[in-house]
């Protein structure tokens, strides 16, 4: 082999070791930075009606989503009440070196259309719980799944001196499945469709570099949110 061909030869395998080797820690990169997760379909639970208590209380299974594997699950107790909405029909928490993530999910059944609690009005209490908000991180726009619209919320601020994000969703069914859903129902207040045409809202919160790691898959769940019937026209 002559000198030429010697140099060529080496110059193109020390090239290629060094492609191959950005590439493993790129992708090393990304697997860090977006965490992949197994996840499986669970279902959720509407508000039950107040009127009753222990063993009398109504629930039932409403929605579901794909919730990854991780995530800790805390459901209210079978003989607790939330018919009050402050309460969380359920929530979950994501916890890394310390750290807590919070996702919450509420329900907000309706007696009428003039009820309803306006999307942009959930964003507005969202804002207001932040000490200090950083004005350029806020975003919000409209969003659309599973015959729900409303409105998506991202921001950041600081709650008692620590850097915290926000992403929120305040979602309505759409009016003409709220229609169809109590015309199903021959006018009665029937449980069932009572709760399927609730609003509803996820809000998580945590501090934002780990908001930042599982962004997207916060947002895959609230996207999987649906009822679990399906919707007929």
């Amino acid at each position: 082999m002559t000198n030429t061909a010697f140099f060529l030869a080496t110059r193109y395998f020390f090239i290629t070791f060094v492609l191959y080797v950005v590439l493993a820690a790129f992708i090393s990169s990304c697997d860090h930075d977006s965490p992949i997760s197994h996840s499986t379909w669970q279902t959720f639970d509407s508000r039950d009606n107040g009127n009753g208590n222990g063993n009398s209380i109504i629930k039932h299974p409403v929605y579901r989503a794909k919730v990854p594997a991780h995530w800790i699950r805390k459901d209210p107790a079978f003989e607790e009440s939330i018919v009050d909405t402050t309460k969380a029909n359920c929530e979950f928490v994501i916890q890394e070196n310390g750290h807590t993530i919070r996702i919450t999910f509420h329900t907000f059944p309706i007696e009428s259309q003039g009820m309803r609690i306006p999307a942009q009005a959930q964003i507005v209490r969202w804002k207001r719980q932040f000490d200090e908000l950083d004005p350029p991180s806020l975003h919000t726009q409209s969003e659309g799944h599973g015959g729900f619209t409303g409105l998506f919320f991202e921001g950041q601020g600081s709650v008692k001196t620590t850097l915290i994000s926000v992403l929120g969703w305040s979602m309505q069914l759409a009016d003409i499945y709220v229609r169809q859903l109590k015309h199903d129902a021959g006018g009665s207040k029937n449980h069932l469709s009572y709760h399927r045409c609730a609003d509803y809202t996820i809000k998580a919160s945590g501090p934002t570099v780990l908001i930042n790691k599982y962004r997207n898959e916060i947002i895959d769940f609230a996207s999987s949110l649906e009822l679990i019937d399906e919707l007929k026209l």
